[in-house]
């Protein structure tokens, strides 16, 4: 683990645009610490007001029982994933907090929203900072990795948005998030030991998965790399309508802007194919 730490020390030194080092140096000189109930509860709700409808990736009542537990037995050394995940809701409960507050207190709102949106984003960065994060295939380790590839955008860090999301897309994978899944299903696995999973847990699932792939799309058609999950390997389908219309929004627009880009693109393959043709027969008359 040590030398997995260094080499990382290395490649962040190396690549400026990486942006680890930074992170890491800020982050080391904020305390972990469980941030206050009542204040996460009140940010929590706010959330669900604005990030929510675009980015619909975690159950309320998986999460709001996942806080009990986080408050009463956890502590963030131990349970890293939940650390980074109810750190960058609390920072979607911020910017949604002040969005919806009358101009004459958001000056005010703004410079103590970015003082707390500092420490929360340094100690899920701080927690991010573990080979077990990013290597296990957990529901809560693919939320993590997803949320702060979107924070790599808000931060302008392409490099660090593109290994996160990748990651994460892995590690769906990995989780069975691109097949249906039924409720009989366990936690564990089909036939694990852990509980069955409710309607609301799949539901879950499933839109954290299609988040998850437009964003990959989108990355894709940008930066103009593969996508890390093929369009063959989906076998679920689309989410309700009521469970997060942004989410159905951006897959309607993905399919449309990838299929427009996959034909063209085919197209484009048709036409070097049918010209090295052309050159290999005259080449070798």
């Amino acid at each position: 683990m040590d030398g997995v730490n260094r080499s990382s020390e290395k490649l962040a030194s190396a690549i400026p645009s990486y942006g680890h080092t930074l992170f890491r140096k800020n982050a080391a000189m904020v305390k972990s610490c469980i941030p206050d109930k009542v204040d996460a509860m009140e940010l929590i709700e706010e959330s669900y007001k604005f990030a929510y409808t675009w980015f619909p990736i975690f159950d309320k009542t998986s999460l709001l029982s996942d806080i009990e537990n986080y408050h009463t037995f956890h502590s963030p050394s131990k349970d890293k994933p939940f650390t980074i995940c109810i750190n960058t809701i609390l920072i979607f409960g911020l910017y949604s907090k002040l969005l919806n507050s009358p101009p004459s207190l958001r000056p005010s709102l703004s410079l103590y929203s970015r003082q707390r949106t500092e420490t929360y984003f340094f100690a899920a960065w701080s927690a991010l900072d573990d080979l077990e994060v990013d290597t296990t295939p957990k529901l809560r380790n693919v939320q993590a990795l997803f949320t702060m590839s979107m924070y790599a955008i808000e931060l302008s860090r392409p490099a660090l948005c593109w290994g996160l999301l990748s990651q994460a897309a892995r590690l769906a994978q990995a989780l069975g998030l691109h097949r249906r899944t039924k409720p009989d299903h366990h936690q564990g696995g089909r036939g694990g030991g852990g509980a069955k999973l409710t309607e609301g847990q799949i539901e879950e699932r499933k839109l954290l998965f299609w988040c998850i792939y437009i964003l990959d799309k989108q990355v894709s058609l940008i930066f103009g790399r593969s996508a890390c999950l093929p369009e063959l390997i989906v076998m679920l389908n689309y989410p309700l309508a009521r469970q997060g219309w942004g989410c159905i929004l951006g897959i309607g627009w993905l399919l449309l802007d990838w299929r427009r880009y996959s034909r063209r693109y085919i197209l484009s393959c048709i036409q070097r194919r049918h010209l090295c043709k052309i050159w290999g027969n005259g080449r070798w008359r």
